[in-house]
C-alpha cells in the first residue's frame, strides 16, 4: 500500500482542457482546517439517580402493625411517617431506659447513693445507646426521657423528600433486619444508562453535551452531561457503560423510559475535506488533486473521523490543495486507462 501523499501504482494524472472539464462537471474545494463536531448515537434506559434513593429497613425484628404510604408513586416528604413497626426487642429496650429513668428521679440517702446514682446512670448510657444502634430516632429518644413512657410501636419516617419506587409490606407482615421495607427516590434528577461500542469509547469524556429524546414523545426531549464512563468493557457485546445525567425538576422523565442518545463530541479544529472527494476502493483511499491547472493527480490519503458529510485528513494533503469533489469517479477510470500497463504509466509523468 502506497504511503499517503504519493501516486499509487496503477494509476497517473490527468490532463484537462477547459472545455472538457466543464463537460465532465469537474469542481474543486480547498483543503481547509474545520471545526470538527461529531455525534456518537446509541439507545438507553432511565434509571433512578442511585445517589439521591433510599432503602427503608429496620434493624430489628418484628411485625408491621400498621402502613400509611399503600402505593407505589405516591410523593413523601421527609420526615413524614411511612409506616409503624411493632417488636418486642425494641418495646423491652425501651421499658428498660424508661424504667432506668424513673429510678434516677427516686431519691437517694444512705452510704451507698452515689454508687447507686452512677449505676443507674450507666444504665441509662448503655439502654439510649442500644436504642441509637437501632435507629430508633433521637426524637423519640427525647419523648421516651421526658415522658418516662414506652410506645408499643415505632413510626419509620422518610429519610428525604422524594417518590416511593419500591413497596415490600403490607398490615401484619413480619420484617426482619434484611427486609427492604420501601425505596424512596429524588426524581428531580435521572440517569440514563447507554452502552457505547467500544470504537467510540475513546471519544466519550466527562462533562460533554447530549440530547435524549423518548420513544413516542413520552417526555420532551432535553439536554444532559455525560457523567460516568465505566472502566471496564463487557467482552461478550464490546460495550462499555456511560451515564447521562438529566435535570427532571418537572418529573416528566419517568425511570424505565427507552431514550435515544446523542452525544456530541467536540475535536477541535482539522485538516478536512468534503467526504465526497475521497474515493474509497478497499484498499486505499484517493483524492485527485489539482497540482497545476488543469492537471490533476490521483494521491493516497490516510483520514480520520466523519462528522457529517465532512472528512479528516490525517496524511497526504496540504491546507490549500485544490481537489476535485466531483466528477472524481471519472477522472479515476481514465487516470486507471492512463496508469494501465498498455500505457507504461506507472505514477507521474
Amino acid at each position: 500500500m502506497e504511503a499517503p501523499g504519493t501516486i499509487p501504482a496503477g494509476r497517473a494524472p490527468v490532463l484537462l482542457d477547459a472545455a472538457r472539464r466543464q463537460s465532465l462537471g469537474v469542481k474543486t474545494e480547498r483543503v481547509t482546517q474545520r471545526s470538527f463536531t461529531r455525534e456518537v448515537r446509541a439507545t438507553g434506559i432511565v434509571r433512578v439517580d442511585e445517589r439521591l434513593q433510599s432503602h427503608i429497613h429496620v434493624k430489628f425484628e418484628g411485625f408491621v402493625e400498621r402502613v400509611f404510604v399503600n402505593f407505589v408513586g405516591r410523593k413523601v416528604r421527609q420526615g413524614e411517617p411511612l409506616l409503624s413497626v411493632y417488636s418486642p426487642e425494641l418495646l423491652a429496650a425501651e421499658t428498660e431506659l424508661a424504667q432506668a429513668y424513673k429510678d434516677r428521679d427516686r431519691p437517694r440517702t444512705g452510704p451507698f447513693a452515689a454508687t447507686d446514682r452512677a449505676q443507674t446512670e450507666a444504665l441509662i448510657q448503655a439502654a439510649h445507646s442500644r436504642l441509637a444502634l437501632l435507629d430508633v430516632p433521637s426524637a423519640e429518644l427525647a419523648r421516651l426521657e421526658r415522658t418516662r413512657d414506652a410506645r408499643r410501636s415505632l413510626t419509620i419516617t422518610s429519610p428525604i423528600t422524594g417518590t416511593i419506587v419500591e413497596r415490600n409490606v403490607v398490615d401484619g407482615m413480619r420484617v426482619m433486619p434484611e427486609t427492604t421495607l420501601m425505596v424512596v427516590a429524588d426524581l428531580r434528577n435521572v440517569w440514563v444508562m447507554t452502552d457505547i461500542f467500544e470504537h467510540d469509547l475513546g471519544a466519550i469524556g466527562i462533562g460533554q453535551h447530549a440530547v435524549i429524546e423518548f420513544v413516542g414523545d413520552a417526555a420532551p426531549a432535553r439536554e444532559g452531561r455525560v457523567g460516568f464512563v465505566s472502566p471496564t468493557l463487557d467482552e461478550t457485546t464490546r460495550t462499555a457503560k456511560v451515564r447521562i445525567e438529566l435535570d427532571n425538576k418537572d418529573g416528566v422523565v419517568r425511570p424505565g423510559l427507552f431514550a435515544a442518545v446523542k452525544i456530541h463530541i467536540e475535536a477541535g479544529n482539522k485538516l478536512a475535506v468534503p467526504a465526497s472527494a475521497v474515493i474509497d476502493t478497499g484498499m486505499r483511499k484517493i483524492v485527485f488533486v489539482e497540482a497545476e491547472p488543469g492537471r490533476f493527480e490521483p494521491r493516497a490519503v490516510k483520514t480520520g473521523a466523519l462528522a457529517g458529510d465532512v472528512l479528516e485528513v490525517v496524511a497526504g494533503l496540504a491546507e490549500g490543495d485544490s481537489v476535485a469533489v466531483s466528477a472524481q469517479f471519472l477522472l479515476d477510470s481514465e487516470s486507471q486507462i492512463r496508469g494501465g500497463p498498455s500505457s507504461g504509466a506507472h505514477g507521474s509523468h
